[in-house]
């Protein structure tokens, strides 16, 4: 825990830079940064919810307004506090005027759910150019069946009637899911930061050193419920966990305050859980995640690795998508990256490919076959396709690889560190081929000195040329001087 806080204070420099640069505010408004409070009553019926969103402190500009998807009856609301003078036909903005606060009401259809558990995602409208800074919810359920709401704001407080059950929530920021649980799982914690539900006596400390964690991030208040049943509900502002995760908590919470620090999509958590691994310096999180980092660590250079940590302490100014931290691992090794895209597609090779980016070329051929990969610093070239381009054939099987030319032959071992080369064994200190993704790739020392082939880095292109037929070349050269003196 105490690395995590460690971690926690080096990359807090992202958030503020991120917070004061956002904030900046010229002229009275600026429309880049604007921002509101809401207060939101909710009724529930069972099968329906009926919702009354107050949008308060507006500036006197436009807003456009997202409406839950699936949202019906939408209709502005007048009140003592609120016209509708600001609303446009369409109820599609809020347009420009003096009043500071707008009231709407809208449907919205209870979701399918499984028995003791409803999840609503996004359910409340959103003003699509700002900003909520403070949110308030009142949850009115007319079915009277008990349980829970969940919302990610701290609980402020519950009353339980005959005919409903209330709920009141508030906090900073917006919420961004509701959810309901038949089992009312007792409060065990609440702090600034963080609030626990668990039946299990929590000890306090745990659950201060937790809020300070968070608290350090700038993170916003999260709730977790940790529960008797077997479901896992994740969300910007809450996970309701079983009881049997309990230890995972830390983890949980630092890795959600990961993606909130770099803009990483929910759907992307395993690169959250990458980046709090790589900035920890041991593995968090879940299996592929794990996976990745040890692959990370076994694929790339220490300065590498170096350059890709410095360069996530940094303030970031634009979400961390998968893609982006491809971007970030190949600037980091000067290559090419598509793994973590493809990881959280399903779609990822066994191995973490570094790919050099210059054409290889032989003479004035591309060889577009030949695509050398990095691994530890090191160049490796696809054995077949590179010298088939010098007339030889390459095959193997369970225990050797075989090179064959019209004049020479190669056989090298699978098991032992050795090659055989004309019927002479040659020991190696160190096996000069990998095998990946099905082909076996050659160091490029190793393919200089077994195999006589010179690369010439250039800006653009690798050129690759045979040392045997340069030799050839110039001996043939001055033997034809020879015979003509």
């Amino acid at each position: 825990m105490g690395r995590i806080l460690l971690v926690l204070l080096m990359i807090n420099a992202a958030l503020l830079y991120i917070h004061y640069s956002d904030s900046a505010v010229a002229d009275g408004y600026d429309k880049d940064a604007l921002t509101y409070s809401q207060e939101i009553e909710v009724e529930y019926d069972g099968t329906h919810f009926i919702i009354t969103h107050h949008f308060k402190n507006l500036a006197p500009l436009d807003y456009d307004i997202e409406w839950p998807k699936g949202s019906t009856n939408i209709q502005c609301v007048e009140s003592e506090m609120s016209s509708c003078a600001r609303s446009d036909e369409q109820l599609s903005q809020i347009v420009a005027g003096e009043a500071t606060e707008q009231t709407y009401r809208y449907t919205l259809a209870k979701p399918q759910s499984i028995e003791g558990i409803l999840e609503v995602e996004k359910p409340f409208a959103m003003i699509a150019n700002a900003t909520p800074q403070l949110t308030t919810v009142h949850i009115v359920d007319e079915t009277a069946n008990g349980g829970m709401w969940v919302t990610g704001l701290e609980q402020i407080g519950t009353h339980e009637l005959e005919d409903f059950h209330y709920f009141l929530f508030a906090g900073v920021g917006e919420v961004t899911d509701l959810f309901w649980q038949q089992e009312a799982t007792p409060l065990a914690h609440r702090g600034e930061r963080f609030t626990l539900f668990d039946r299990a006596v929590t000890d306090e400390k745990f659950g201060e050193h937790i809020d300070e964690l968070l608290a350090q991030f700038k993170s916003k208040h999260m709730t977790i419920v940790l529960h008797q049943g077997k479901h896992n509900i994740e969300t910007d502002r809450f996970v309701a966990l079983p009881e049997s995760e309990k230890e995972n908590i830390a983890n949980v919470l630092f890795t959600k305050s990961v993606q909130t620090a770099y803009g990483i999509p929910l759907e992307e958590r395993k690169i959250a859980e990458l980046v709090g691994s790589i900035l920890l310096g041991e593995p968090i999180g879940t299996p592929p995640a794990n996976v990745a980092f040890a692959k990370l660590n076994e694929t790339l250079a220490a300065d590498d690795l170096v350059r890709l940590e410095n360069t996530l302490r940094e303030p970031q100014e634009e979400p961390l998508t998968a893609e982006r931290f491809d971007r970030l691992v190949g600037a980091a090794s000067r290559s090419e990256v598509n793994y973590f895209s493809e990881m959280l597609a399903g779609e990822a090779p066994e191995q973490l490919l570094l790919y050099e980016p210059k054409e290889v070329v032989l003479g004035e051929e591309i060889l577009q076959d030949v695509k050398p990969i990095k691994m530890k610093g090191q160049l490796y070239y696809p054995i077949r396709p590179l010298l088939a381009a010098f007339d030889y054939e390459v095959t193997s099987d369970e225990q050797s690889i075989h090179v064959k030319s019209a004049d020479e032959t190669y056989r090298f071992s699978l098991i032992d560190s050795f090659y055989v080369y004309q019927e002479k064994r040659v020991n190696l200190r160190q096996s000069p081929y990998i095998f990946i993704n099905g082909q076996y790739y050659f160091e490029e020392q190793s393919l200089l000195r077994i195999f006589k082939l010179i690369f010439e880095h250039h800006e653009e292109e690798i050129q690759v040329s045979s040392l045997r037929a340069v030799i050839e070349e110039v001996v043939e050269d001055a033997e034809e001087g020879s015979a003509k003196s």
